[in-house]
Formats: structure tokens, sequence, C-alpha cells
């Protein structure tokens, strides 16, 4: 029988398959843009592709709680953390050249500071980590504040991402 935290990382495959099938669309339209300059399309190769990967690591979080080893714990999400604003910063860079509106560029500034400082307060916290009992590096308000923050940037993300030709995709049998 499977333990809870196994079944939660089996159900959160789908999401996985959503968010790499994502990338992979990132890649085709990309590619399919006769008009991106090498440079940009390089960025998003190397952006989608950092995402994919870190998004087929992130179920781990379930399988290895903060009880079997809160450093690998942490790594597991910080990774997606600084993965996943990769990716939102790799569909700026190719659309840059389109003109993006500046409420979209002040949502990926807040973004990436949310991001970052995220990251920052975890591994601070981790590093300056003393014993049970004493008080943390980061107050625990600033470490919530930082965690709903970027929460809440995941969930207005789609809306602030630049906007995109639409892929279609044909397919027919080569005879």
């Amino acid at each position: 029988m499977l333990r809870p935290r196994c079944s939660a990382a089996f159900l959160m495959t789908f999401c996985v398959y959503c968010m790499v099938r994502y990338n992979v669309d990132n890649l085709v339209r990309a590619a399919c843009d006769a008009t991106l300059e090498p440079w940009r399309l390089a960025v998003v190769r190397g952006c989608s592709v950092t995402c994919a990967v870190s998004a087929c690591f992130l179920p781990m979080i379930f399988v290895v709680t903060p009880y079997v080893s809160p450093n690998w714990h942490t790594a597991f999400f910080g990774q997606y953390i600084g993965a996943k604003f990769v990716a939102v910063a790799g569909n700026f860079v190719e659309c840059s050249k389109s003109g993006i509106p500046a409420s979209k560029w002040i949502f990926l500034a807040t973004y990436g500071f949310v991001s970052l400082a995220f990251m920052m307060q975890l591994a601070i916290n981790f590093i300056c980590y003393e014993a049970p009992g004493v008080n943390p590096t980061v107050p625990p308000a600033l470490a919530r504040f930082f965690d709903y923050g970027w929460f809440a940037c995941l969930a207005v993300t789609e809306k602030f991402l630049p906007g995109k030709a639409p892929l279609k995709i044909t397919y027919e049998l080569d005879a």
C-alpha cells in the first residue's frame, strides 16, 4: 500500500505533465517564429528546458518530507522557485521586441524580487540554523510574507505573461 505522501507525489504527475507540456509547446512556438533572433531563441530554449527539468523534481517534496531531510525537501522546492521565475523571464525575453506594457514589467520585477528574497531567506535560515527553541535568523513574519507573496505571484502569472501568437499544429500522413 502506498503511503499518503507517495500518493500525493503520484497525483502530482498530471501537474508535472502540464508544466513540461507547456515548456515543450513554448520551445516549438519559439522554433516556428522566423522573426526570433538566434540569441532570443537560445534564451527561450535554456529557460524552457530548465523549468521542465525542474518540474520533474518538484514531486519529490512529497516523498522527501521535512522529517526525512529538511535540507533536501527545501532544496527540491527552492530549485522550482528559481526555475519558474527563469521560465517567466524567458517569456519576457522572447516577446520584448513586440512591446510589453509597463504593468507586465512591474509584475516581472515584483515576481523576481519575491522569488529571490524567498530563496535567500530559505538559505539564510538553513545556513544560520542554531538549534530547536532558538528563533530563526529571518523573522517568521517576513518569511511568511515572501512565502505567501510567491504563491500570490504564481496565481496571477498567466494574467501578466506577454501575449504570444497561438500555436497551430497540423498533422498529415506521409504516404
